[in-house]
């Protein structure tokens, strides 16, 4: 293996520079990728001093980028999707169905209960929140309903779909990474799931009956006049929920139902091409309703290079082996699995925050732990912590791009819909309490040693 060329103070330089650049950008609302990069920047030169020839710099690079390059897609196209189903009237068609059948005083948990089933079915939260969360968020500004509160239920659901079915890729990553087969690792999470779900119904709940949404009746947007609505604008999201059943490639996926919201707008609204090719590019904002203005395809691009910038980061840190050293170095010498499970948390949200991604934190933490890990404590154990842990908070980072894609497709900010994605702060809480409960347990469980021989 390759002698890593990041010492503590270089590896710790790194994480301040990524950090402190991206916390500047964000505070300050510059684009994201200009802070990324200086981070970038600062790696690049200690990897080229570290005696790792340019070549194989640029080749980590372009690979790092390549493998983001689905994320990337999803950016796109949701940026063509929501001015497409928007302008469309299937936006409007399905915010209308959905305040003529929701149970409006229980619309929080509706919102939380609804996004779980779907994510259970699709596997995906951008799937889940691009069909399910666009329609919810509308009907929450109809009914009054702060749009943090549902983005947080909507965000929720979203998340136990995406570590918990038995379709998500992030599942399944999980589970391999941790060296698990995927029965294992669904035993291994469930009880912390459904402690979770319990405990995020219930505080939903309780913000349902604390308001009580739709006491005065359901009052229909304005907006919705200017709009012919027709049951055949619900197709574009049943093709795009059926398509991401059947597992279709992304630009099938999303071209078709992009492709079929245009042709529905023409036909039931009278949109021309040139009025398509403007509200694709710069987003819907027609009628002078402020609930209908979206963002269109420019508005992705900052964001799209911030995800190519993280994975050349990514490529970067493999190429010169960074990584691994320091996390193995960090959970070394014998401690309870409570303080493991911590060290095991920080790790991942640390490589969260530097990452901006999902991906590295749930390979690290189980590859590059397992070996480690499985001296004291069982892989189901890692596998729990993990999925726990590593991969709920990468929704909760402003500036990761998993929370960013759920901020953009429900247009609610990161840090608006944070304190009430209540589902992602319950694992973390509930897998440290199940850690404790193990090392009670296997306390308990050693021989004591009588006292004639413990002296």
């Amino acid at each position: 293996m390759q002698q890593p060329v990041f010492n503590s103070m270089k590896l710790a330089s790194m994480i301040g520079m990524t950090m402190a650049g991206l916390l500047i950008s964000y505070l300050n609302g510059w684009p994201l990728a200009a802070g990324f990069s200086i981070g970038l920047i600062y790696t690049v030169m200690v990897a080229f001093r570290g005696a790792i020839p340019w070549r194989e710099i640029g080749k980590g690079m372009r690979e790092g980028a390549w493998h983001t390059k689905e994320v990337m897609m999803i950016l796109l196209f949701v940026g063509l999707l929501i001015p497409a189903w928007t302008g469309s009237g299937t936006i409007p068609y399905l915010i209308q169905q959905c305040l003529a059948w929701l149970p409006p005083s229980y619309f929080l948990v509706f919102c939380f209960v609804s996004s779980s089933i779907v994510a259970m079915i699709l596997g995906t939260s951008t799937g889940t929140l691009s069909a399910l969360g666009i329609p919810l968020v509308g009907a929450a500004a109809a009914l009054d309903v702060p749009l943090a509160m549902c983005a947080g239920a909507l965000v929720s659901g979203a998340f136990v779909g995406d570590r918990t079915s038995p379709v998500s890729s992030a599942a399944r990553l999980t589970a391999s990474s941790a060296g698990n087969v995927p029965e294992v690792h669904r035993k291994a999470i469930r009880g912390t799931t459904l402690a979770a779900i319990t405990l995020t119904v219930t505080f939903f709940l309780i913000l349902d009956l604390r308001h009580a949404w739709g006491a005065n009746g359901i009052p229909m947007p304005e907006y919705l006049g200017l709009f012919d609505l027709h049951i055949s604008l619900a197709l574009p999201a049943m093709i795009l929920v059926t398509a991401m059943l059947l597992k279709w490639p992304l630009i099938w996926t999303f071209g078709i139902s992009i492709a079929t919201s245009m042709v529905l707008g023409s036909i039931w609204q009278g949109v021309t091409l040139m009025e398509w090719s403007t509200s694709l590019l710069t987003g819907w904002d027609q009628g002078g309703y402020a609930a209908l203005h979206t963002k269109g395809l420019l508005d992705m691009l900052d964001l799209i290079c911030l995800i190519g910038l993280a994975g050349a980061l990514i490529g970067v840190l493999e190429r010169a082996n960074a990584i691994e050293p320091w996390i193995q170095r960090m959970m070394g010498g014998r401690t309870s699995m409570l303080v493991a499970t911590m060290k095991l948390f920080g790790f991942g949200v640390l490589l969260g925050m530097i990452s901006c991604t999902q991906t590295l934190p749930l390979m690290v933490s189980g590859k590059t732990v397992r070996p480690v890990w499985i001296q004291r404590f069982a892989s189901a154990d890692l596998s729990r912590v993990v999925s726990d842990t590593a991969l709920v908070t990468a929704g909760l980072i402003p500036w990761n791009m998993l929370a960013l894609l759920c901020a953009t497709i429900l247009d609610v900010p990161v840090t608006a819909y944070v304190p009430y994605a209540i589902f992602l702060w319950c694992l973390p809480l509930c897998t440290l309490w199940v850690s404790m409960r193990r090392d009670r347990s296997s306390q308990k469980a050693q021989p004591s040693i009588p006292a004639n021989l413990s002296s």
